[in-house]
């Protein structure tokens, strides 16, 4: 989980997780090399997703990530992350392209419905 610093709304709930150990996370960063991800970010009826390439492990201890995220007015993605700072990142497996495309948005669902029907 992240937090973007200064977000200027109001202070979300904490989300549930389990504790992420070093060597899980350092696991996870060598699955992710040269990979993609889905990163889902919001909460309840308000989640979205989108699809990244560039999710690059900045610290183990603790554990940290840093995602690239379009800070486009019309981002579904930016405006959720601005209303709620936390967001998980699920690494893809080549098996899974089709929830890659539909996170990049190439089945013509944006913004909260993204997450409704994943199928592919």
């Amino acid at each position: 989980m992240s937090s973007i610093p200064n977000a200027d709304t109001q202070t979300p709930t904490e989300p549930e997780s389990k504790e992420v150990t070093i060597e899980s996370f350092r696991k996870a960063m060598r699955a992710l090399a040269g990979g993609v991800a889905a990163v889902i970010v919001g909460q309840d009826e308000d989640r979205t997703g989108f699809t990244v390439t560039s999710v690059d492990s900045l610290s183990a201890q603790p554990p940290r990530l840093l995602v690239s995220v379009s800070v486009s007015e019309d981002s579904c993605s930016w405006k959720a992350l601005r209303k709620c700072p936390y967001f998980g990142v699920n690494v893809l497996r080549t098996e899974q392209q089709n929830l890659a495309d539909h996170f990049a948005g190439r089945g013509g669902v944006h913004g909260p419905k993204d997450i409704a029907e994943p199928r592919g």
